[in-house]
């Protein structure tokens, strides 16, 4: 692609790329789903405009905000970060 701008073709695809990986059910993941458009994005302005290769190259990364997710989900679980940070030993004299 020659222009930093996205033809009418190149949208479709992205939608339907889009679609292909939008989460089912009532509570949509709207980051989730404005990263993967941004990661579609930015491969079509590097000229990667394959449709098969874009799948592919959007499942795995779908697949890292996933478990980036269902990391942190973990981690707040069991407590996340402290609220207040480890007092020091100057702050302890002071």
């Amino acid at each position: 692609m020659s222009s930093a701008y996205l033809t009418t073709n190149d949208m479709n695809t992205i939608e339907r790329l889009l679609r292909e990986v939008r989460e089912r059910g009532a509570p949509r993941n709207f980051d989730r789903e404005t990263a993967a458009a941004r990661f579609l994005i930015d491969n079509f302005k590097r000229s990667k405009a394959a449709e098969t290769d874009l799948r592919t190259l959007l499942a795995a990364r779908v697949k890292t905000l996933d478990a980036m997710t269902d990391g942190l989900t973990q981690w707040d679980n069991e407590g996340g970060a402290p609220a207040k940070g480890a007092r020091t030993e100057v702050q302890r004299r002071i």
